[in-house]
């Protein structure tokens, strides 16, 4: 880095930030004017292209919803889905509490193992200190 890479004086410093091109030599001045003008012209037409996607999406929302709504409101369900669905939604909340339930088995039984080898190392290291000690 050179010297007025790093100088900053302080009572410059506001104008330095509102105006960085200010320091700029003029050819590079322009350059940074063009790439601003450039930068103004596309956010115009992305702001423009965003908008239009965004009520693209809002339009398909309210259609899936309007969708939704009339075959739900067209086709009432029986009591016989009823009953199939809350069967599925039992077995679904028995299948998870099973698994849940094993994972609480399987991980105490690790941790039973775990403190048992970290019993058993500490019971074999102090009993070859004694050994050691008493020979």
């Amino acid at each position: 880095m050179s010297h007025e890479d790093t100088s900053f004086i302080p009572e410059h410093l506001d104008q330095q930030i509102e105006h960085p091109a200010a320091s700029l030599a003029p050819i590079d001045q322009h350059l940074v004017q063009a790439l601003r003008q450039e930068h103004q012209a596309d956010a115009h037409a992305n702001a423009q292209s965003l908008q239009r996607a965004w009520e693209r999406l809002e339009s398909i929302k309210r259609e899936r919803a309007s969708q939704d709504y009339v075959k739900t409101a067209s086709q009432p369900l029986s009591i016989q889905e009823i009953q199939q669905r809350k069967r599925q939604l039992k077995k679904q909340e028995t299948e998870i509490s099973s698994r849940s339930s094993i994972k609480r088995t399987l991980s105490l039984l690790v941790a039973v193992l775990v403190v048992a080898v970290i019993v058993g190392s500490a019971a074999f290291v102090f009993n070859m200190a004694g050994k050691k000690n008493v020979a």
